[in-house]
């Protein structure tokens, strides 16, 4: 982790930015160690085999797949936002664990290792990704896994056509052809799952900005289904507030809990929502 990231994030909450983060959750981050350094503890190995790095994460019965020619700091990185429990990115709190019989959405799935966490508690995981190169991955990974389905497909409040492009993890979705970008099928939530009356319980988003969009294509689905939702807030620095706004006009009963300080916008890392009256 950057030291400018570190200071960034220390002058913002010195500065009254806290999102609830305490002094004692402020000085774990700043001592936290590096990405490279704290996914040692949650990789027993990684081997190279054709075009694929294999990695073993520890506890996980299946391998993750990951490309070769994607930079291996990316692959450190969400193992440790996906595993590390003190990590502000860290996706399950206990209100919004995934319990047996839920029905998962990954939307961003990305490489997959949210979904390879999950799978083998879940009933069954729609990972939901439109970047070509991930959706090889994830085919690779999830190549026998029955419960788990690979929907290559971008998420927004309207189904159509969009344009990809950018990095390993920060691929942008635009309505503007480029040269480098690629055509991708949108789709939205209530037409995957409201709409084919299949029940979701529970809710993953990293979007790069594009929660929202993603959320107003969700609508029927979540006043239906109330899914426990675990979804990033900090690509932009309203998204917290606007988020948290939106699904409590859809459900009342919805209670939210954020985490963290994003060094870019100030905002929240991660929001968390959940019904109590609903149970897993």
């Amino acid at each position: 982790m950057a030291l400018s990231r570190r200071l960034g994030i220390a002058s913002r909450w010195l500065r009254g930015q806290r999102n609830g983060v305490t002094a004692t959750e402020l000085a774990r981050f700043l001592a936290a160690p590096t990405c490279e350094v704290n996914s040692r503890q949650f990789i027993s190995s990684v081997e190279p085999v054709d075009e694929w790095l294999v990695v073993r994460l520890r506890g996980i019965a299946r391998p993750l797949f990951w490309p070769r020619e994607q930079p291996i700091y990316a692959l450190h990185m969400v193992v440790s936002e996906a595993m590390d429990a003190a990590n502000w990115h860290y996706y399950e709190i206990p209100e919004t664990r995934v319990m047996p019989d839920d029905v998962v959405a990954d939307c961003g799935a990305a490489e997959g290792i949210f979904s390879l966490l999950v799978q083998a508690r879940a009933k069954q995981v729609f990972a939901i990704e439109p970047a070509p190169h991930w959706t090889t991955s994830l085919t690779r990974t999830f190549t026998d896994a029955p419960n788990v389905t690979i929907l290559p497909v971008a998420l927004s409040n309207e189904p159509g056509r969009a344009y990809l492009s950018g990095g390993a993890l920060d691929s942008a979705m635009s309505g503007t052809r480029s040269a480098e970008a690629t055509e991708i099928t949108v789709e939205t939530i209530d037409r995957l799952f409201a709409d084919r009356d299949r029940p979701l319980t529970y809710l993953k988003a990293d979007l790069e900005g594009f929660e929202l969009e993603m959320l107003a294509g969700a609508e029927r689905t979540i006043a239906r289904y109330r899914p426990r939702i675990a979804i990033t807030t900090y690509h932009r620095a309203e998204h917290a507030r606007e988020i948290a706004g939106f699904l409590q006009r859809l459900e009342p009963r919805y209670r939210v809990r954020t985490k963290g300080i994003d060094a870019v916008t100030g905002s929240p890392v991660m929001l968390h929502a959940w019904v109590p009256t609903v149970q897993a």
